[in-house]
């Protein structure tokens, strides 16, 4: 089973180009607006495909795309309290677009950005390799920076993400992708039936603003304990809203040697599974809490759980927490992060 990559479209009216990667299994939909996954559909009998993640119609849509529906997100993803934080003598002010926080690079952040984009393919995978040049004072970030993203689906149903940065100043990067997954189809309404997991022991404490405290909490006896599988359901009324916190990998917010499996959301009724591999310190697990009457496809009014996202990511708001290890690129230090999204079906 081998994977292909094919130019859909070359440019819409925000100038991206558009993309398909296919094996036999699993059809992915790219534009290089974002460097965004704007659709995963998967092969459910014969001939027919199912889509398994939200996103939408319009192309006007896509270019507002307030739940950030399968981008990339930087130069730093997650929230950045008070839209502030120091490198060495020097403050630096973000924009608040999240309250008084700063949300997944602001509201002129990589997601918003059309990438330059490149086809490739190996015998061994397919895929795009997306760049973009993000200027010094950036969304007021410091540092002129070189980002890639290269995305590829190979011949096993494994979706693969590394990115690359280089920046010519000390800048804090912390990327991740936004996808949102519902493995039950279109028509399924919620994700709460889901089975899911993860070996992550600890989460990032998070206040009623979704900001870190800065304690790592054992998950042992909470509603966090998702060791064994168990519903997402199960216990979501114990957590407000529903989960939006940063499960934990490695305690001191280093990376890992390798990407490795960390998490595994099981469809009971049909028999797809979603697993994630990552080498960050950890990943965000998102309940689509906030949906609340977006529209998506086919007209379709989205609330609250009506899809889920594991983001991969170092632990969010770490500039403003020196007892963590820094997400400061240098230089000499550039940074690079991989993770993979594996689709085992039936």
């Amino acid at each position: 089973m081998t994977a292909t990559v094919s130019l859909v479209r070359a440019q819409d009216s925000s100038g991206a180009c558009l993309y398909l990667l296919e094996n036999s299994q699993v059809r992915v939909s790219l534009s290089s607006l974002g460097a965004a996954i704007r659709s995963i559909q998967v092969r459910d009998s014969g001939t027919s495909w199912l889509e398994i993640t939200q996103g939408f119609d319009e192309e006007l849509a896509w270019l507002t795309n307030k739940p950030f529906f399968g981008v990339m997100v930087g130069r730093v993803a997650n929230r950045i309290a008070k839209a502030t934080f120091t490198l060495g003598p020097k403050a630096y002010h973000l924009e608040a677009n999240d309250g008084l926080h700063h949300l997944h690079g602001g509201s002129g952040g990589f997601h918003t950005k059309v990438w330059k984009s490149e086809m490739w393919q190996n015998p061994l995978e397919a895929g795009i390799t997306f760049s973009l040049k993000s200027p010094d004072g950036d969304q007021g970030y410091p540092g002129a920076l070189e980002v890639s993203c290269r995305v590829s689906l190979d011949g096993h149903n494994a979706l693969k993400t590394v990115f690359e940065a280089h920046s010519d100043q000390p800048t804090p990067v912390n990327l991740t992708n936004h996808t949102y997954f519902n493995l039950g189809g279109p028509n399924h309404p919620q994700i709460l039936d889901h089975m899911f997991s993860t070996e992550a022991s600890h989460v990032v404490e998070s206040d009623s603003e979704l900001i870190p405290t800065g304690r790592l909490i054992p998950v042992g006896e909470t509603a966090f304990d998702f060791r064994r599988p168990k519903p997402i359901g199960q216990d979501l009324q114990q957590v407000g809203l529903g989960y939006d916190h940063c499960f934990v990998l490695h305690t001191e917010n280093k990376p890992l040697v390798v990407p490795k499996e960390v998490a595994r959301v099981h469809h009971p009724q049909s028999g797809r599974c979603l697993r994630l591999f990552t080498d960050q310190s950890g990943f965000q697990f998102y309940t689509g809490n906030f949906l609340s009457g977006t529209v998506g496809r086919k007209g379709k009014s989205l609330l609250a759980h009506a899809a889920l996202c594991l983001e991969s990511q170092r632990f969010p708001d770490t500039p403003n927490h020196t007892e963590w290890d820094p997400i400061t690129v240098e230089p000499a230090k550039p940074y690079r992060h991989e993770f993979h999204y594996v689709f085992d079906l039936p």
